[in-house]
This record gives C-alpha cells, sequence and structure tokens, in this order.
C-alpha cells in the first residue's frame, strides 16, 4: 500500500539526502497514514529524509496542547463545525487549527540522531528553529515583510510560525506542529535516533472563514491571514511548490543533522 502512494506522488526534487513529494489534494487520514508509514521506513534508513508538499480536504485538526484541557471541545464557536468538514485528534503539538484547499502543508519526515537524550532534544529544538526561519525565508520570497512573533504581543502566547504585523495587527501566516517519535539506539554506532511527521501549514489561498469556528492556535480567529490577502491576487500552489522546493536546497546546507 505504502509503495502505492509513494507512486502516486510526483518527485519534485531530489537531492543527496533530501526527496520533496508532491501529493496533490489528499484527505487528512490518508496523509497521516502516509506519514506514519514513511517514518517507519525513515527509522530503518529504506528512505531518505522526506518532505511531502500537499493540501487537504476541510478538516479541522486537534493537537496535544488542546487535548489536555477537558474542556476544549466547548472552545467550538457556536459548539460545532461546517458541515461537511472533519475533525482528527492528532499526535502533533499545538492546539485546535484548520486545514483545507489553499493552504500549502509541507509535511518533514527526518531522522535526528544524538548520542544521549539531551542531544536529541537540543536537535529537535534546532530542526524545529530551521524549519521556522525557511517558511520565514519563503513568505519573504513573495515581498511580504514577514517575521517571527513579536513578544510584545500577547506574551502570554509562544506559538510558533511566521507573522504578519504590516497592517498594524499580529497576523499569522504559516503555523507549525511537529511530532518526533524515539526509536531507540542504533546498534552500529550508538547513535539515539528519532523521527519526526507533521510540520507547518501555509496560508497560501486559504478561505480564512473556516477559521470562524475555532480558537486556532488559542488565538482568535481574525488571526490568521493569507499569502493572498497580503498581495490582493491569488498566488499559485504549484509555483510556491517550486519556490519551497527551491528553498530546501539552500535549507539543507543550514540545517544539517
Amino acid at each position: 500500500m505504502l509503495e502505492m502512494k509513494i507512486n502516486e506522488s510526483i518527485k519534485l526534487k531530489t537531492l543527496p539526502d533530501i526527496d520533496i513529494l508532491d501529493r496533490g489534494i489528499i484527505d487528512y487520514n490518508e496523509a497521516l497514514k502516509l506519514q506514519e508509514d514513511l517514518r517507519g521506513k525513515r527509522s530503518v534508513d529504506l528512505i531518505k529524509d522526506t518532505i511531502l508538499l500537499l493540501e487537504h480536504n476541510h478538516v479541522y485538526t486537534v493537537g496535544r496542547a488542546e487535548i489536555r484541557d477537558p474542556n476544549w471541545r466547548s472552545k467550538l464557536v457556536n459548539g460545532e463545525l461546517p458541515k461537511g468538514a472533519k475533525l482528527v485528534v492528532v499526535g502533533r503539538g499545538g492546539r485546535v487549527t484548520y486545514h483545507g484547499p489553499g493552504q500549502l502543508m509541507a509535511y518533514f519526515i527526518f531522522k535526528l540522531k544524538a548520542k544521549n537524550d539531551f542531544g536529541i532534544l537540543r536537535n529537535q529544538i534546532r530542526f524545529l528553529n530551521s524549519m521556522k526561519d525557511l517558511c520565514l525565508d519563503f513568505i519573504k520570497g513573495y515581498g511580504i515583510d514577514a517575521e517571527e512573533k513579536r513578544p510584545g504581543y500577547n506574551k502570554s502566547k509562544s506559538e510558533r510560525g511566521i507573522w504578519y504585523y504590516g497592517s498594524g495587527e499580529e497576523k499569522k501566516i504559516v503555523s507549525q506542529g511537529v511530532e518526533f517519535r524515539t526509536f531507540g539506539r542504533n546498534h552500529s554506532n550508538g547513535n539515539l535516533e528519532a523521527v519526526s511527521m507533521h510540520g507547518v501549514a501555509i496560508n497560501l489561498n486559504t478561505d480564512l472563514t473556516y477559521f470562524n469556528s475555532i480558537l486556532p492556535c488559542g488565538f482568535k480567529p481574525d488571526v490568521m491571514e493569507s499569502v493572498s490577502n497580503i498581495l490582493g491576487i491569488q498566488v499559485s500552489t504549484d509555483d510556491a511548490k517550486q519556490r519551497f522546493s527551491y528553498l530546501v536546497e539552500r535549507w539543507r546546507d543550514y540545517y544539517g543533522n
């Protein structure tokens, strides 16, 4: 089944240590299963580090930070979701958010290695920060003056992502949530190994009204922004995938592992 799904993908770019695959529009649960299968393959080095670029049908996903709150369902605006939208509980970090057409998803199936638990944690933080920098370069490539979250805004919030302040308000363009699973030690070299899944959601031409049913990442719905809204034009998803793939080639030299 996994081989069939991979063959349905279009290989956008092959680097010595990374494959970038275009999976088009795919149901969220199907993408989740594909990620889990790929992570298992990556854990035993049957594949290289892999990035999946795709879009989803309308779906709301709930991360670990939200599930810890027993009253999280009460945060759904009017207590319900738009007709036809699914709700899925997932293992990534973060809270509840929305995915749908016009939003570019980049899922990272990457193996991290270190000698001990502290090293793995350090590499995970470094990986998350480098992923954020990759997305920042991507958004700036559209001529948008994006940046990291300013500490002066909503100081109690520390959500990762890419933000835009050009309107005089705090607006979020990119959301980030990653899950790491430790697979133990490599018997040949003694390294502790962990493999990631999930990644980032980039609002290109996203219908932002779908965020009105939730508190996305714990924020008010109107905090969400898109590239097309800022630019005043529709942006090509295919072009965005090519831009992202190009930046990954530069990013991997910085990130390493």
